[in-house]
């Protein structure tokens, strides 16, 4: 990846951190003190992702909250998916936070092995290694790319 495609990935990253800083925000809960939200994207054939929210109160105890679905997000993370998987593979982003310090949240992009894995694995033998993800399907990726 060449200096400007790493610098257009971090500016959408910081979009997609600031996106996830409004969502938690809009959490109508006071208990949780700090969140992780990890979102995983195998190569599906059809667009989607997999949310898994984490929350703790001050004390380190889970707190049971469901992370609400936004559109808006939604659309940032498929324009993201499909700009930045082109040219490296990425499935996993992770975003951190504590509610108290906003300014210091995190968003980390990575490839994890154990989440291929489990992809290939749920497919039929005669298939594994063998479909294109959506983000390489041109119907699929239909008005993606120009944002």
């Amino acid at each position: 990846m060449d200096t400007y495609q790493l610098k257009k990935m971090k500016e959408k990253l910081e979009e997609l951190k600031l996106e996830l800083i409004r969502i938690s925000k809009a959490i109508d809960n006071s208990e949780w003190d700090r969140t992780e939200i990890v979102i995983e994207f195998a190569p599906f054939i059809n667009k989607g992702y997999k949310t898994l929210p984490n929350f703790w109160d001050i004390n380190g105890n889970r707190v049971s909250l469901f992370l609400p679905y936004d559109e808006n997000f939604t659309k940032k993370f498929f324009n993201f998916i499909f700009l930045f998987n082109q040219e490296k593979e990425y499935n996993q982003l992770v975003f951190s936070t504590n509610r108290d310090f906003y300014n210091d949240a995190k968003i980390d992009i990575s490839f994890s092995q154990e989440i291929e894995d489990r992809f290939q694995n749920n497919l039929p033998k005669s298939k594994r290694g063998k479909t294109l993800p959506w983000w390489k399907i041109e119907s699929e990726t239909m008005g993606l790319g120009d944002n």
